[in-house]
């Protein structure tokens, strides 16, 4: 029982995605998220969320921007990439709305945020460089973001609700982590069917947020294998690394630990769930549970 609750914590923490781990951490070192003034830059229908008509569009639409183009890094082509979510292409809507959940505390008061980041590495010597790497990313990143201007709440869930309305899977999942409603068996069955189905290394890092979490009913034999218990959630974490989700320095997944929990010197998400997550006598069953998504998503 121990590890288990040991492990749904450490999960908690490193979650890449849970309601946007950055932009929603409430107290603590950051800022309670808030919207702009009187809201009428920022509302429905403003320059950052649009109506589901004003962005329709398909997941299937042609590769552009999104794919290949390294995302939150500073060379990342920020107005490009809204543009294509404008335009009604899926992933890079999902892809704005990740962008905006990374920068909105930093967006709301820079200088504090990075302050924050800066009692941090107070308490946490040896993790020094690794938040002063931390600070100039942010910065490069979020300074990009609709000029700098105040990102409010509202503007992460609308353009996760278009992108998940326009078949965005990952931005599906999101949004049932985000919720506290009872998941039952037929949806995780059909969320963990829509994964193995078209195998996508964002979606099943989402995913890997969700697997940890209880079900109630019977589930498919097979999709019970890989859900519903915390090592679960380590599993489709790692499986999503292991086919191309940005796992390494830098990365989303790697900030978000960084700024979370302190631990900013590991080499890529892998190799801290394994040695922060997993107790040695847990290795061989999480072993087994890899080769068990990566079977079933099709990858060896």
């Amino acid at each position: 029982m121990r590890f288990h609750a040991r492990l749904a914590l450490w999960m908690s923490a490193a979650a890449v995605v849970v309601g946007f781990v950055i932009a929603g951490w409430r107290g603590g070192l950051f800022l309670p998220a808030r919207d702009t003034e009187g809201g009428a830059t920022n509302g429905p229908g403003a320059d950052r969320r649009v109506p589901l008509e004003s962005a329709g569009g398909s997941a299937a639409a042609p590769a552009r921007l999104s794919e290949g183009t390294p995302l939150l890094t500073a060379e990342m082509d920020f107005d490009r990439l809204r543009s294509e979510a404008m335009q009604g292409v899926a992933r890079s809507q999902w892809h704005l709305a990740q962008i905006y959940g990374l920068c909105q505390s930093y967006s709301l008061d820079p200088p504090r945020f990075l302050a924050s980041l800066d009692a941090m590495a107070g308490q946490a010597p040896a993790s020094r460089a690794g938040i002063e790497r931390l600070q100039r990313r942010m910065a490069d990143r979020c300074s990009k973001v609709d000029s700098g201007e105040p990102i409010p709440h509202e503007a992460i869930k609308g353009w996760l609700e278009i992108a998940a309305g326009n078949g965005s899977v990952a931005a599906k999942i999101n949004l049932r982590v985000s919720s506290l409603e009872p998941l039952s068996a037929q949806e995780m069955d059909d969320l963990v069917g829509a994964v193995a189905r078209a195998p996508d290394p964002d979606a099943m890092l989402e995913l890997s947020n969700l697997a940890l979490r209880p079900v109630e009913g019977a589930m498919s034999e097979r999709h019970a294998q890989v859900v519903g218990n915390p090592l679960a959630g380590v599993a489709w974490g790692i499986a999503a690394c292991r086919i191309g989700a940005a796992c390494g320095p830098g990365s989303m997944a790697m900030d978000s630990i960084c700024i979370n929990s302190g631990q900013c010197s590991y080499a890529s998400y892998e190799t801290f769930l394994r040695e922060e997550l997993v107790p040695p006598a847990q290795v061989e069953r999480l072993d087994r549970m890899v080769a068990e998504v990566m079977s079933l998503i099709g990858r060896r």
